[in-house]
């Protein structure tokens, strides 16, 4: 009787199942019936049923089993792959069963390859084989190539299952070639995608190659070769630099031209201002910041005195339009970019502060002194007389002049002129100047009487420096004149007794007139201010006007 391992598993009819394998390999299946049922199956002695994965048959088998001529019982290279207890239910007891293979520290192939041309017509060999465990295999994917079938074929991928018994290896080998062609849309741009194995693809026709991207296909690694047309832009954005509207463009292999630029800002002199390295979708770019010509980066005032403003434009490239004139000008760097930095004045509202003639920047109102001039008349006195009749005193009146505060107005004007013009004395619908060039004069004559016979003539025309002649009615019995023949005596002349028949003349003219009401220039001036970048020297212009309040007012008007 032939037994497995010990005497103590005979082999069920004394023969194995054998199956002859792909190759030249055989399968053998021992059934076995355990002698001792109750004990063997126990951890300490299970080695004894079940052998390590791997064992010989040769090991396996009792020296003194059976078989005629004790000859060829073992067949070479065979390993146990699978050991096990099963119950067989139709014969109602459990069985020994042992399982060995042909195996190899070469790889075999186990059954023909499996052929497709599923990738694009492309040729698809799967092979499987089998080996002892760490039998070494030399592949490289995408690498290793064989011919089968007379088609070149490279190795895609390969996979090896482990276990104790043995090593289950599949491979697959593909056709070189190109898997899939597609297009993909790359940023605003259709890209063409080429996915292939084993070889480069040719670029088609008008194209440039972008990027590859290595990729797992059908279980095995494959390239896709993306293809775009140069020049293509990829994406368009705006973005503000400083105060202006920015084109960015990111290109693929190329420069975009201003005209696209110009439809994308709305703009109508884009040109490039700066120029990067970038990238879109893993796609090499440049990215094109265009920039009107002249666009303003930056701007920015500083308010100074008298109502003047300076502004300070950053333009790209060129220098553009600007308001007032023009005090400093530098061409700079802003970010990369070529600038020019103008500075000009303005007035508060913005306009120039000198454009070729005049303009008023500021006003503002201030308190001046003022000096109300005296007053000037003649007047009479009367008091009793020892004749009984009233003795008159003519003589004159004065009131000294007054100075004092009046609001008025500051006109503060710039212009390319230093002259004061006649103009500039009736601004603002002044009378003029207020500079009086005379004063009030005086002029009295009469007889005096000396008391003894004899009658002494006398005159004279006092000036009244300051002081101008009264109006009528202005103050309550003064005048500007009084001439008369005295007939009566005890009549007197700036405190003289006058000759009694004598004529007596006294009067007041002259002097500059009553300001009260009336608007005046009070001053004017005029000094250089600036140069402006050229040389030519911008003059600052102040000229106050005041309208007269009532003299005696206790407001200030």
């Amino acid at each position: 009787m032939a037994t497995q391992v010990t005497s103590k598993l005979p082999i069920v009819d004394d023969i194995p199942s054998v199956t002859k394998l792909w190759n030249g390999r055989y399968r053998l299946e021992f059934f076995c019936k355990p002698s001792d049922k109750k004990i063997g199956w126990y951890k300490e002695n299970i080695d004894k049923w079940l052998p390590a994965f791997g064992a010989l048959q040769d090991d396996a088998l009792e020296n003194g089993w059976e078989y005629p001529a004790n000859q060829g019982v073992s067949y070479d290279d065979m390993r146990l792959v699978e050991a096990s207890v099963p119950y067989v239910p139709s014969a109602g007891e459990h069985f020994i069963k042992l399982i060995y293979e042909t195996l190899t520290d070469t790889w075999v192939q186990i059954k023909d390859e499996d052929i497709d041309y599923e990738l694009n017509g492309l040729k698809r060999v799967i092979r499987e084989s089998v080996a002892l465990p760490d039998t070494a295999l030399s592949r490289t994917v995408g690498v290793t190539t064989i011919t089968d079938g007379g088609t070149d074929v490279v190795l895609a991928a390969y996979k090896i299952e482990k276990n104790d018994a043995k090593w289950s290896l599949t491979e697959t080998w593909v056709e070189a070639g190109v898997i899939s062609r597609s297009t993909d849309l790359v940023g605003s741009q259709q890209a063409l995608v080429i996915t292939s194995l084993g070889e480069t693809p040719a670029t088609p026709s008008g194209y440039s190659l972008a990027k590859t991207d290595v990729n797992n296909e059908e279980g095995f690694d494959t390239t896709s070769y993306t293809f775009l047309q140069d020049d293509s832009v990829l994406s368009r954005s705006r973005d503000y630099m400083g105060s202006q509207l920015a084109v960015v463009l990111e290109v693929f292999n190329g420069t975009p031209t201003t005209a696209d630029a110009n439809a994308y800002g709305g703009g109508s002199d884009y040109i490039i201002a700066s120029e990067q390295e970038s990238s879109v979708g893993g796609i090499p770019t440049r990215r094109f910041t265009f920039l009107e010509n002249g666009a303003v980066l930056s701007e920015s005032s500083k308010n100074m005195s008298e109502g003047v403003k300076e502004v300070t434009k950053v333009f790209f490239n060129t220098e553009g339009a600007t308001v007032g004139p023009v005090i400093s000008r530098s061409t700079e760097d802003f970010n990369g970019l070529p600038t020019i930095r103008v500075t000009t004045l303005q007035d508060s509202s913005g306009n120039p502060v000198n454009d070729g003639g005049e303009n008023l920047v500021n006003q503002y109102d201030r308190h001046v002194q003022f000096t109300y001039p005296g007053v000037v008349g003649v007047k009479v006195s009367s008091t009793a007389a020892t004749t009984g009749d009233s003795a008159e005193n003519r003589y004159y009146y004065q009131r000294s002049p007054v100075q004092a505060l009046v609001k008025a107005t500051v006109y503060v004007i710039f212009t390319d002129s230093q002259s004061i013009t006649n103009s500039d004395y009736e601004y603002d619908s002044s009378l003029g100047l207020w500079n009086p060039s005379q004063w009030a004069q005086g002029n009295h004559s009469a007889w005096q009487y000396s008391g003894s016979g004899t009658h002494i003539p006398f005159g004279d025309s006092p000036g009244f420096r300051g002081c101008r002649t009264v109006e009528s009615g202005e103050v309550s019995g003064v005048v500007d004149s009084i001439s008369e023949t005295i007939l009566d005596d005890d009549q007197g002349l700036l405190g003289r007794l006058i000759l009694n028949g004598s004529d007596v003349d006294i009067s007041v003219s002259g002097g500059p007139e009553r300001p009260d009401g009336n608007k005046y220039t009070t001053d004017i001036q005029v000094a250089a201010a600036f140069e402006d970048v050229d040389g030519n020297t911008v003059y600052k212009k102040t000229i106050v006007v005041a309208t007269i309040p009532t003299q005696g007012s206790t407001t200030l008007t």
